[in-house]
């Protein structure tokens, strides 16, 4: 799977660190090996691994946000939440 696209955002009211970041062909029930027509598409800060920065995301929570794109149905729209298992839901 080739890494995620990294694409700024242009908000002059959130920090430099944001970043829109699409993901194709991710696995779920009734798809284990992924689907290009489901995408995730995420808004959130990411530190210099690419990585998302909780910091950022503790004083920026409104603005970290997820919709999940399928064909034929409408996008589905979420915040980012950090799992108490240190994970990303």
């Amino acid at each position: 799977m080739s890494k995620p696209q990294l694409k700024p955002i242009l908000n002059a009211s959130l920090p430099a660190q944001f970043r829109q970041i699409r993901i194709v062909l991710a696995r779920e029930p009734g798809h284990p090996e992924g689907d290009n027509e489901v995408a995730y598409i995420f808004v959130a800060p990411v530190d210099a691994e690419g990585r998302i920065d909780p910091k950022l995301w503790r004083s920026h929570r409104e603005a970290c946000r997820v919709s999940r794109q399928r064909p034929n149905e409408q996008d589905q729209l979420g915040h980012l939440v950090h799992g108490s298992g240190g994970g990303w839901e």
